[in-house]
């Protein structure tokens, strides 16, 4: 299975798109916001924040959505956070 992220500012149609692709059925829609854009930038992008505390920001704005925000459709007992914040870690670069 192949996993994409989809980002972006307030307002620029991102629901609209989670929404179309979560009415598809080879699509899995999770969660529906993950707070990243807002909780991490633009403060800890700066290069006076080490790796380290670049990652361990990422973990729990990762941690805290997820559990707040788990779609509707996915049982809790179904879904590993950490498995799911792994896979997120290990697909993005931070500088």
């Amino acid at each position: 299975m192949k996993t994409i992220f989809i980002t972006g500012h307030r307002k620029s149609g991102t629901t609209l798109l989670s929404n179309l692709f979560d009415g598809h059925e080879d699509f899995a829609v999770y969660p529906t916001d993950l707070s990243l854009m807002y909780a991490y930038f633009p403060y800890f992008n700066k290069s006076s924040i080490s790796y380290k505390q670049k990652i361990k920001r990422i973990k729990k704005i990762l941690k805290l959505s997820l559990e707040k925000n788990l779609n509707y459709r996915v049982k809790k007992e179904n879904v590993s956070i950490y498995k799911f914040i792994n896979c997120v870690l290990k697909k993005i670069n931070i500088c």
